[in-house]
């Protein structure tokens, strides 16, 4: 089991498993109660011929003892030819008694196993459905019978993750590899946790693992991406992706994760390639359409865009992404009074867009209210510091202002932060007024 909730088949599947459990679990029990029963007749059978049977025998074993007495042999080699002899005629009734219990044995922990194994798919199938309280209930029973049982440790440490209960959840990972090394699930969920926690040198390796115990672990290589990415090491991340496309050319997730980290990287064409494989496979992707639409958007290209940006909305019409870029291209169309309304939809939608916050912050700029800008900008900034374009048009309105060293403030955080994308927008005509400056010259 994986922190991810499963697809409906894989349910399906899980319920038709423990279909199959509960049978061989019936097929066991009743042949555990015929062991049973059968070795209380032996044991009644037993008890009646016990004392006749160990009286022939006794007379027997005398009369042997009697005759190898009288043969010129040492006492040692008479003692063991006993012992033998002794041992030859008790074994009908250890074997009589013994083997009907040893079978009882082999049942019992047969059903046990399959006990064990009902309860974690009893557990997934909870999870999967969403009730984390009854499938954490059915895990620890399972673990009740067997404390070490690899798969029921990791559906703990899975449902703990997804509860956001990270820091308690990897002690159960942990235990689960202990348990089995080659469990290539619980790799997977402690590389995802460790990701959440930020911990992306051991989430690495966590996902590293897996693949080394599975190759052809697609979600492993997916997963793997995400702190390559944030460590830095783009090149790898987009190689991973890479992997999971050459595993199934199908998975919508891999080519719109690739898509979405080559326009980040600034290759938007290739991006937006990436992206309209997307919606080949899938039409109804409104996030692709989206992001294709805002891409163009920053190339000034607002009506090619508004034909993205509408399929999204037809697929959603409150989808917040789509709306705010939408706002943006239609403030570049048509003008910043028509793109508010738009603007003050999404904000109605999601408080906390950053995007849209700051297409405020620029409608309102564009129309010379400054200061309620700056205000919108500010916004924008408490839901991500490292917002580089809010940062950006903050120094913008303070050129406008003619506050040259706050406007040289702001650009030097950009730099800091994205030296590409100061770059990028170094020609901005709301610039202008610092553009002359030694302070500006050198940070060119």
């Amino acid at each position: 089991m994986e922190v991810d909730p499963r697809s409906k088949r894989e349910i399906e599947e899980l319920s038709k498993n423990l279909a199959d459990l509960n049978i061989q679990k019936q097929e066991i029990s009743v042949k555990l109660n015929k062991t049973k029963e059968k070795n209380k007749e032996i044991q009644s059978e037993l008890k009646k011929s016990f004392w006749s049977d160990f009286l022939v025998g006794g007379l027997i074993v005398s009369g042997i003892f009697l005759i190898i007495d009288s043969i010129q042999l040492d006492w040692l080699v008479k003692l063991i030819i006993g012992i033998i002899i002794l041992c030859l005629g008790l074994c009908p009734i250890i074997l009589n008694s013994g083997l009907p219990k040893l079978k009882a044995i082999n049942f019992n922990r047969n059903l046990k196993k399959l006990e064990v194994k009902a309860f974690i798919n009893k557990g997934y199938i909870e999870f999967y459905n969403g009730d984390y309280d009854s499938a954490l209930e059915h895990l620890d029973k399972a673990l009740e019978l067997n404390r070490k049982s690899s798969n029921a440790l990791n559906g703990k440490g899975a449902i703990l993750s997804n509860k956001g209960e990270y820091a308690q959840a990897l002690p159960f990972f942990d235990k689960a590899i202990k348990s089995n090394p080659n469990n290539s699930s619980a790799w997977m969920n402690k590389g995802i946790t460790n990701t959440m926690l930020n911990k992306y040198d051991i989430a690495l390796k966590s996902f590293d693992n897996a693949i080394r115990i599975d190759p052809d672990y697609k979600d492993a290589w997916k997963r793997r991406a995400e702190p390559l990415k944030n460590l830095g090491r783009f090149d790898e991340a987009l190689q991973s992706y890479d992997k999971v496309i050459e595993l199934d050319n199908k998975d919508t997730d891999a080519w719109f994760d690739k898509g979405n980290t080559l326009i980040k990287l600034g290759k938007v064409k290739e991006g937006r390639r990436h992206l309209k494989k997307v919606i080949e496979i899938n039409p109804n992707d409104k996030e692709a359409y989206s992001i294709i639409g805002g891409s163009l958007v920053l190339e000034r290209r607002a009506k090619e865009a508004l034909n993205y940006i509408d399929k999204a909305l037809d697929i959603d019409e409150n989808y917040a992404h789509a709306l705010s870029n939408k706002a943006a291209a239609v403030l570049e169309l048509e003008g910043p009074e028509e793109a508010l309304g738009y603007i003050e939809k999404v904000l109605e939608i999601d408080p906390s867009n950053k995007e849209t916050w700051n297409n405020k912050g620029f409608a309102l700029q564009t129309l010379g209210k400054l200061e309620s800008a700056m205000e919108s900008y500010n916004h924008a900034l408490a839901i991500d510091p490292n917002f580089v374009l809010a940062i950006h048009n903050k120094a913008c309105i303070e050129a406008l202002r003619n506050n040259k060293e706050e406007a040289i403030r702001h650009l030097k955080n950009v730099i800091e932060i994205d030296r590409n994308f100061f770059e990028k927008m170094k020609d901005d005509p709301y610039l202008d007024n610092i553009r002359e400056t030694n302070e500006f010259k050198e940070l060119i």
